[in-house]
């Protein structure tokens, strides 16, 4: 297989992440931290299209299978 893209995405919910399973440790998320960062999400993607974050809570990647000849 072949690496076409590899990138992450999900940064701001790192910070949210760590906090809540961390430090504060709660038995669920408050629905509060919920619909805030909700309010945020439209903003974060395009910041997340234009920067491409260095870290994120998740990783995309497209590989694809190279042929029996070993062309791509």
């Amino acid at each position: 297989m072949r690496v076409v893209e590899c990138r992450y995405f999900g940064l701001a919910g790192v910070a949210g992440w760590f906090v809540n399973s961390r430090i504060l440790k709660p038995p669920i998320l408050p629905a509060g931290q919920l619909a805030l960062y909700d309010r945020f999400v439209p903003l974060l993607r395009v910041i997340e299209r234009v920067t491409g974050p260095p870290v994120g809570q998740s990783l995309f990647c497209v590989a694809e299978v190279a042929r029996a000849d070993g062309k791509p």
